[in-house]
């Protein structure tokens, strides 16, 4: 009986160090050839052919945004860009920089420019 479960813990502990192995090669690829398929040089983009850009003010002078978007309801918030020329476009964050891994915390930013 303790054969058995000694047997089935090494069968656990193989699978979680191929599915870490795993996750980690997939991490490490996709920043190797997909890093530079990322326009950097976009900094915000007022319309296309799926959004009239209603709702969308142009701004000047700010730190790390260009324009504000207020909802139909009147809720207004601040557009974050990741890229450009902000201030902290260049610190180091996740790994890299925020101009280029910022995505996630300049949504967050966004949705908190609200409160």
């Amino acid at each position: 009986m303790k054969n058995k479960r000694n047997k089935k813990k090494t069968l656990y502990i193989k699978l979680i160090i191929v599915i870490v192995i795993f996750l980690l090669c997939g991490f490490y690829l996709k920043n190797k050839f997909l890093q530079n398929d990322i326009p950097t040089d976009i900094i915000a983009v007022s319309s296309n052919a799926n959004y009239s850009g209603i709702g969308q003010k142009s701004i000047s002078g700010k730190d790390g945004y260009v324009t504000t978007f207020t909802t139909f309801n009147g809720k207004t918030y601040k557009e974050y860009k990741q890229n450009g020329n902000s201030s902290w476009a260049n610190r180091y964050y996740w790994g890299g920089t925020m101009a280029e891994n910022g995505c996630g915390i300049t949504c967050l930013a966004t949705l908190a420019s609200r409160l």
